[in-house]
């Protein structure tokens, strides 16, 4: 007998009911987390039996969790869990702005706080598993906040911030295996919208691995967003960013232009290799750059101003930069496929399958990468030219 799918069950939710599931899959209650998880899973159709393995439970305990929300809608959660997800948010009290004689310590919590109300913010979308903009927001937060610990490291606690960063980055990962499936997923269904029909079914099988991996990926990051490392770590990110920083460590304007100036040059190290960087040395360059960019957003505030004249060909060049690595790992993701379609067919003592329309595909990526290599001197020269470093030194002149 086929596994009974939860749509049978007949589940069906309101709006607001909808919306209040997916607030408790973040609730501080394991509980409140799974229940919710199970009543989501419900409504996407997921079948029992496959919850219940994801979850490590049986059969039986799914369907009673179904029962008791059928019988007793949201009540069949705590009264505690629904109270912290309805009431309305406590008002914040605004920071001041970060000025030049801001402390250093106080401007890094303030940082990183900024980051980690953002990644807050994203997780209800990451968890549901269809926004994949959810999942790039995310992760755009975890780098950012990973790169405030790294700029800020030598004036914050150190043993307290290794820790954190080490589960920081370890979401990074998770998060960052699921958004490359994605950026692939979609690149190839671009290649796939113009090739022609037998190619389009021979690309469908590249698309049904990815999907599957995708899942995959989906559900190790559900498992570490559940895990109770993940909900110490939240605790410990609230109270270190919630202590009161003394205003003794460093101002911004003692330090700041020294920080500048040093990413910069990290930048400006790769000017003698950019003409035959190899694709791993491009990588790097890419995240100096975005070091470098994360810095300057950072710190705009201070400045008086967005100092875009130096955000924009950094933007403009990292972006083409990403294409370029983009283009890579979708390279090296086909070869794996093929490798590995290859050798199943060998073991079955069947004949390898016909991979001419991914061959296609692979020349079309390193076609694309060397058409992209060849516009990158031009932005490259916006970044390292003298009107740049003037600009520079202007905006840390007036700190």
């Amino acid at each position: 007998m086929a596994p009974r799918s939860m749509e049978t069950s007949e589940l069906s939710v309101s709006e607001r009911e909808r919306f209040l599931l997916s607030a408790l899959q973040t609730d501080t209650s394991a509980r409140a987390r799974r229940r919710a998880r199970i009543l989501l899973d419900a409504l996407a159709g997921k079948e029992i039996a496959l919850v219940a393995r994801e979850l490590k439970t049986s059969p039986a305990r799914i369907q009673y969790v179904l029962r008791a929300f059928e019988e007793k809608r949201l009540a069949s959660f705590s009264a505690a869990a629904l109270k912290r997800v309805t009431a309305p948010p406590k008002p914040r009290r605004a920071s001041p702005p970060l000025t030049a004689q801001t402390s250093l310590r106080v401007a890094a919590r303030r940082i990183i706080a900024h980051q980690a109300a953002k990644l807050k913010h994203t997780e209800q979308g990451v968890r549901f598993g269809s926004d994949i903009e959810a999942v790039h927001a995310m992760r755009v937060a975890c780098r950012r906040m990973n790169s405030a610990f790294r700029l800020f490291r030598d004036y914050l606690p150190k043993a307290r911030t290794k820790k954190l960063r080490r589960t920081l980055e370890e979401l990074r990962d998770v998060l960052g295996a699921a958004r490359n499936l994605d950026v692939l997923r979609a690149d190839l269904e671009t290649f796939r919208a113009d090739a022609a029909e037998a190619d389009r079914a021979e690309l469908q099988r590249v698309a049904d691995a990815w999907d599957a991996e995708r899942a995959i990926q989906q559900r190790a990051l559900i498992e570490l967003l559940d895990s109770e490392k993940f909900q110490e770590w939240r605790k410990q990110l609230d109270a270190f960013l919630n202590e009161k920083e003394e205003n003794h460590s460093p101002h911004i304007a003692a330090i700041l232009p020294a920080l500048l100036w040093q990413q910069y040059g990290a930048v400006r190290a790769y000017e003698t290799e950019i003409g035959n960087a190899s694709l791993e040395e491009l990588h790097g360059l890419r995240i100096q750059i975005k070091r470098l960019r994360y810095t300057l957003e950072f710190f705009a505030e201070t400045f008086g101003e967005k100092p875009d004249a130096l955000l924009e060909p950094l933007i403009a060049l990292q972006d083409e930069l990403g294409v370029i690595h983009d283009a890579a790992v979708a390279g090296q993701a086909l070869t794996g496929f093929v490798t590995a379609e290859a050798h199943a067919a060998k073991r079955a003592g069947q004949a390898a399958p016909d991979f001419r329309a991914i061959a296609a595909y692979h020349a079309d990526l390193q076609a694309r990468i060397q058409a992209r290599r060849a516009q990158l001197s031009d932005l490259w020269e916006c970044v390292v030219a003298s009107s740049f470093r003037e600009r520079l030194a202007q905006i840390t002149a007036q700190l």
